[in-house]
């Protein structure tokens, strides 16, 4: 955990891949789906067991960064981890990504979790399910434009 946050961009960001000998990051694209959605996931949750300050402080760093940098639309999209916001790699949303609005809960972000939970419940509603992978294509008028 902690050798992966010593590699964080200057946005905070970590990429989805890192090659295990060299330290260095494979890929750069980060999202909170797949491959990373565990890693905040614990720093809040060992927070809670172990009451370690420094790991709240890492997930609060991590928190703001995420939001600011992934936040689309209601949505979070992938970014680039070196560029934020700025380079847009994939308007992706993952079923995994539905534990989200629940670690904003345990964060004390119930605004923020409300608006997370609204929009991953629309694709819910509009199919029944969270499909593995959707992919946002444009949001106009509160109606969103996907493929899956």
């Amino acid at each position: 955990m902690l050798e992966l946050w010593y590699r964080r961009s200057e946005y905070n960001l970590l990429g989805s891949t890192i090659n295990v000998d060299s330290g260095a990051w494979v890929h750069s694209h980060t999202g909170i789906g797949a491959g990373l959605d565990s890693y905040y996931e614990y720093l809040l949750k060992y927070y809670v067991l172990a009451g370690d300050m420094d790991w709240l402080f890492m997930f609060n760093t991590s928190y703001a960064s995420i939001e600011s940098e992934m936040q689309h639309d209601g949505f979070h999209y992938e970014v680039d981890m070196d560029f934020g916001k700025e380079f847009v790699r994939s308007r992706r949303v993952s079923a995994l990504q539905a534990f989200w609005p629940g670690l904003q809960v345990l964060a004390g972000d119930i605004a923020r979790a409300e608006k997370s939970h609204k929009s991953l419940f629309r694709l819910w509603n509009k199919f029944g399910t969270l499909l593995k992978v959707f992919q946002i294509h444009c949001i106009y008028d509160n109606i969103v434009l996907i493929s899956v």
